[in-house]
């Protein structure tokens, strides 16, 4: 019965390490794609929270908070971390870095019951 249970545990840590690493992948890029939209123009978010269609032709897409924050949430805190160290976006928000951290101790937390479960 153990040895099921630890398959089990290896298993669906293998599938965490994919979704984590996927959803990283897409959160990095996200944030990239974010920050030079920032850069390029209009810095006001035009996704989620402002009703999601453009409103004049001198407004560039960005990429909501939510959204941001969402892909986090699935997976890609890791993405979202080395994006926020690398690239240095989003560091001035106090809301959005503290909502990031939350998120990364969660996952990091799952990580840890992940760990254990296949240790124990």
């Amino acid at each position: 019965h153990a040895a099921m249970v630890s398959k089990t545990a290896e298993y669906g840590a293998a599938a965490y390490a994919c979704v984590t690493l996927f959803f990283s992948i897409v959160s990095f890029f996200a944030m990239a794609y974010d920050k030079r939209q920032a850069a390029s123009g209009d810095s006001k978010p035009l996704l989620a929270e402002e009703g999601g269609a453009p409103t004049g032709p001198s407004r560039t897409r960005r990429v909501s908070e939510g959204r941001l924050h969402l892909f986090e949430l699935l997976g890609g805190w890791l993405g979202a971390v080395v994006a926020m160290c690398c690239l240095g976006h989003k560091v001035a928000k106090p809301t959005f870095f503290c909502v990031t951290y939350m998120l990364t101790a969660l996952h990091l937390a799952m990580w840890g019951f992940v760990i254990f479960s296949i240790l124990s």
